[in-house]
Parts: structure tokens; C-alpha cells; sequence
């Protein structure tokens, strides 16, 4: 399953091809607008997609594996799914930390100060997945569909404050005040949340290597939309 729009609808129709190319006969759900029921990106960034995987859900799946549109598939996928099932989710990080990443609201509504968050892994929002038969995941994916109906996913992808070689990195992301604490360069919405709730549900960030990796790896991100999923025996 992948949620492209615009520029990222190609990106969308060279993962299917990788998906294809590697095998995968599984659940495959693709959209190029935005999922039933979602927020816009300007009114909740990347809150579609909690909609893509409660969609999901809805139709009967339950392993379900998010690729951001720009993802592809060097290797068969069965070995994330299979960790999935076996630790009821898979959340990983490239070593960012969430007090870097996290607006004061974030932080505050999951009763984290920003130096305990520099201390916490930020997971990679590109890829993740949940079992939705375990009652943590679902516990994660409940908190963070309202996280995101309170508000917390608004914010500048950049802090004013952030040093000038980390926005030379992400030229066009939005900028403006995120906190007045200079440690923190941006606010990540869905990433930023995501971590902290795992923090406060005991659910492991992994490091990404091995897992997912910008070279040879079961999924190899380009650039930033979608998710694949495992459908229930029989369906």
C-alpha cells in the first residue's frame, strides 16, 4: 500500500514495479489521493498516514509494512514482515534524536523534557511496521491518530534556530518558531509523536542498518508517501 500525490506518483509506480520485480504477492493497496477520511498535508502533515493504515485495517489486514513512496524493493519483504509478527511491530532510526526533531507541544503533551529527548532515538517515519493483532501497536497507532487530532503534528519542518548546515540539508521545508530552545532544529509531526509515544509504550527503535538503507538492503529510500501490507491468512 502507498500514498503518493503529485510528484510522488511515479516514485509510487516504480515501487509497485520493485515490489513485483522481487516477488511480493501479497496485499498491495495504492492511492494517489488522500486516504477516506484524512486531514490535508497543510492541516496535519503526513496525517494520512494513520488514515492509509486505518484503511487498511478496515479491509481486513493486519501485518501492515508503511513504504514512503520513494522506497524501493531490493530484496523480498518476508523477513520484515516476519519480525513484525514476531515483535508486533518494526520501528527503526538512522541515530537522529527526537529532542533535535520535537516541538515543545510534543514534547509537553508526552511529559518529556528536552533532555530527556536528546537522549531518545527518533524513528524513521519512511518505514514502519505494525501488527495490529498486538495490543501495543494498536495502543501506538490509537495515540497517535489523536496526537494528531490535537494538533500536535502542525509545526515548521525547521526551527528558526536551527544551525545553517542542517538547513542547507532540507532547502524549501518550511521554517518559523518551533521552540526557544536551540536544540531543537525542527519539528518531524509524525516521526516526532511516533517516537514519543513508543517511549512511553516500551516499544523498541531499532537502528536501521541491515533493514533499511539508502544501498543494498530489503528497501532502499531515494527521496519522502505509502504502505505495503500482509494480508490476513485466506483473505
Amino acid at each position: 500500500m502507498n500514498v503518493a500525490t503529485g510528484p510522488y506518483a511515479p516514485l509510487q509506480a516504480r515501487q509497485v514495479g520493485s515490489l513485483r520485480a522481487t516477488g511480493w504477492s501479497g496485499g498491495l493497496l495504492t492511492w494517489t489521493q488522500l486516504p477516506p477520511g484524512s486531514p490535508t498535508h497543510e492541516d496535519a502533515p503526513y496525517g494520512f498516514k494513520i488514515f492509509a493504515l486505518r484503511e487498511a485495517e478496515r479491509r481486513g489486514h493486519t501485518t501492515i509494512l508503511w513504504l514512503d513512496a520513494p522506497c524501493v524493493a531490493t530484496r523480498p519483504l518476508d523477513p520484515l514482515f516476519d519480525r513484525t509478527e514476531r515483535e508486533g511491530h518494526l520501528f527503526v532510526t538512522g541515530g537522529e534524536r527526537l529532542g533535535h526533531w520535537a516541538s515543545d507541544e510534543c514534547l509537553g503533551a508526552s511529559g518529556l523534557t528536552r533532555d530527556r529527548a536528546m537522549e531518545l532515538p527518533l524513528l524513521n517515519g519512511t518505514l514502519i511496521g505494525l501488527d495490529l493483532s498486538n495490543g501495543r501497536s494498536r495502543e501506538w497507532l490509537d495515540l497517535l491518530q489523536r496526537s494528531c487530532e490535537r494538533g500536535l503534528f502542525r509545526g515548521p519542518w525547521l526551527s528558526d534556530q536551527a544551525p545553517a548546515e542542517v538547513r542547507a540539508r532540507k532547502p524549501g521545508k518550511p521554517v518559523g518558531f518551533v521552540s526557544v530552545d536551540p536544540r531543537c532544529w525542527g519539528h518531524r509531526h509524525d516521526e516526532a509523536v511516533g517516537s514519543a509515544l513508543a517511549h512511553r509504550l516500551g516499544m523498541a527503535i531499532s537502528p536501521q542498518a541491515g533493514i533499511f538503507d539508502t544501498e543494498d538492503a530489503p528497501v532502499r529510500s531515494l527521496p519522502r508517501g505509502g504502505p505495503s501490507t500482509r494480508p490476513l491468512p485466506g483473505s
